[in-house]
């Protein structure tokens, strides 16, 4: 197989990201020429990459690529590399037309820019601080730019600068602007930008705090997406012809309704005006007025308050059965869909209900599902007496259906809030079948030992995960750690531990883990410790083996300490209970 003709080799490699083939390359030192080949590393992808935490990534590239033939450069996430390597980097890159730097060292500052002569399109994270250089650099350093994506770090400094730079970004055609502030002294007027972009076609704005009302038609742009998940909105503006532009709260599509799909939709629709799916999704159907050809990769319904409405579960289920379901790449849900179908009457009672799971056929339906999120539901939530009819007993009923997730083969990525009458053993059959996934996180509320005592035991089985996180009331450390260090592989790269309570020694497994995986990135441990012996023993511990720059180990006294805790932001995905379906995250900027 190795002697394949290079013709072979770079149809296989061409499509793939850099990284991979770093690690192909790796293992087959003789096909290290393959990073020379122009069609290969034309477009060079090393997004989080932590193999440059030992190794030198200048060097790198600069002995083992070749790098004249890069024309796109994707280094998001590699918060570690030093600012003067990266711009070392920069400077031969003469031809480079695309750089995806968020999380990264590089910002807008004076020597940033003159880096960025000949891009089209750039993604970087800066602070209006960093806004404040001579305007005469943008003119000539950055004109070319077609598509932008900045993350705004920090409002410290005269937010006109950042207007100030918009203005002179005269071939834009597309934005893509975060705001990550979430007390600001002032807000971003995004008026003042778009009306300085007369070729502006897309605008994704991603903000932690409200947005006043923005109607762009009178630039011919509509609103064909609002998202608010958790702590965040998203809004995306499209051009569009006039014909086309209506508010988004008017879409709907035409009756009679043909199918099951259209019923649900438009149940859903008068719920709440906010739509469970994908940007994609929603383009197609605002556009087209019809919800019958979308193909749904992605659908999130945990934003709805009326979760354990029957009518909206009876939507969601024929949501998630339709035909265009079946490329559903992630999933966020409310654990009441995973309950028994109701009875056509209003008595609900237990034994009344129907032995049948829906979620059953969901599963069959939508056997590409990459990525669950399964949130908790309590039907006290529902405070409306109009509603309390309708209530169904999910938190009674839903127990058995959690044993269905081992069936979803592809899963990648899984979180799920554990009720505390679910014992947890569906986690082992989870580990067991689901071989690809890489990223667990399991929430659970109260004192839950079964769960605890079984996710344990499904730990060792686990070889390929590299993100695990729990919360829980109480935790047994010891033996949580015993079975993260029943891991085989090394491929843990983040743990999270939340609990108020835990009683056990457990500095011997912890002290065994870290050895055992020098591999990992982020260790946080928010627990309650009453000892301060004990407390200072465990902070040495991982002072000890927080050894490079990209490592971050941490023990905070209280889980509620850490939620201030100033991490890079590519780690709080881990750390903060939020939701990464049918939202819009700016390292998809592409």
């Amino acid at each position: 197989m190795i002697h394949l003709p290079i013709e072979i080799w770079s149809k296989i490699f061409k499509n793939l990201s850099a990284t991979d083939l770093i690690n192909f390359c790796e293992a087959f030192k003789e096909l290290e020429y393959l990073l020379t080949d122009k069609s290969i590393v034309k477009k060079f992808d090393v997004q989080g990459n932590y193999r440059f935490v030992e190794v030198d990534f200048v060097k790198f590239i600069k002995e083992k690529v070749q790098y004249d033939h890069i024309r796109s450069l994707n280094i998001n996430n590699l918060y570690w590399v030093p600012l003067k390597d990266l711009r070392s980097l920069l400077s031969l890159l003469t031809k480079l037309e695309e750089l995806f730097a968020l999380e990264t060292n590089l910002s807008l500052r004076e020597k940033d820019v003159k880096l960025y002569g000949n891009l089209r399109v750039l993604a970087v994270c800066a602070s209006v601080n960093d806004c404040n250089i001579d305007i005469n650099l943008v003119k000539v350093h950055m004109f070319l730019l077609k598509r932008f994506c900045l993350k705004v770090t920090s409002r410290r400094g005269n937010i006109t600068n950042l207007y100030r730079i918009f203005k002179e970004l005269f071939a834009l055609r597309e934005l893509w602007i975060e705001d990550l502030t979430e007390r600001p002294s002032e807000l971003i007027n995004y008026d003042m930008i778009v009306y300085k972009l007369q070729f502006l076609n897309k605008l994704v704005i991603k903000s932690k705090i409200s947005i006043p009302f923005l109607d762009y038609k009178p630039v011919g742009m509509a609103k064909i997406f609002e998202s608010r998940r958790f702590k965040s909105i998203v809004i995306i503006y499209v051009k569009c012809p006039q014909d086309k532009i209506v508010h988004l709260k008017n879409i709907s599509i035409f009756d009679p309704f043909e199918t099951q799909l259209e019923i649900a939709w438009d149940v859903l629709r008068r719920f709440y005006c906010e739509m469970p799916y994908d940007v994609k999704a929603a383009e197609k159907i605002y556009m087209t007025r019809n919800v019958k050809d979308a193909q749904f990769e992605e659908l999130n319904f945990c934003h709805n308050k009326c979760f354990c409405n029957i009518n909206f579960i009876t939507a969601t289920w024929d949501f998630l059965k339709a035909p265009n379901s079946r490329n559903l790449k992630k999933l966020c849900i409310k654990s009441c869909v995973l309950q028994r179908k109701p009875p056509p009457t209003k008595d609900h009672v237990v034994e009344n209900l129907e032995r049948i799971y829906p979620f059953q056929d969901i599963v069959e339906n939508c056997s590409k599902l990459e990525e669950l999120e399964i949130m908790s539901c309590s039907s006290n939530d529902n405070d409306s007496s109009t509603e309390r009819s309708e209530v169904t007993f999910c938190n009674v009923t839903i127990a058995d259906c959690y044993m269905l997730i081992n069936q979803l083969v592809n899963l990648e990525r899984l979180t799920v809030e554990v009720p505390i009458f679910v014992n947890g053993n569906f986690l082992i059959k989870v580990i067991q079948n689901c071989k690809k996934l890489k990223y667990l996180k399991v929430l659970s509320c109260g004192t839950n030992e079964m769960l605890n005592r079984n996710l344990s035991l499904a730990l060792k089985d686990a070889k390929y995960l590299e993100d695990f996180s729990i919360e829980s009331e109480q935790i047994n450390l010891e033996s949580l750690l015993e079975g993260l260090n029943e891991i085989n592989s090394c491929k843990l790269r983040r743990i999270y531990v939340n609990c108020k309570h835990e009683d056990t020694r457990f500095q011997t497994e912890l002290e065994t883990l870290l050895k055992k995986n020098p591999q990992l990135i982020l260790v946080a441990l928010a627990i309650q410790i009453e000892q301060t012996t004990k407390k200072m023993l465990i902070r040495k511990i991982l002072k000890e083996f927080c050894d490079n720059k990209a490592k971050y180990y941490y023990l905070y006294p209280t889980s509620e300490s850490m939620s201030h805790v100033s991490l890079q932001h590519v780690h709080k995905d881990i750390l903060q209970f939020n939701t990464n379906v049918s939202i819009v995250d700016l390292a998809d900027f592409r």
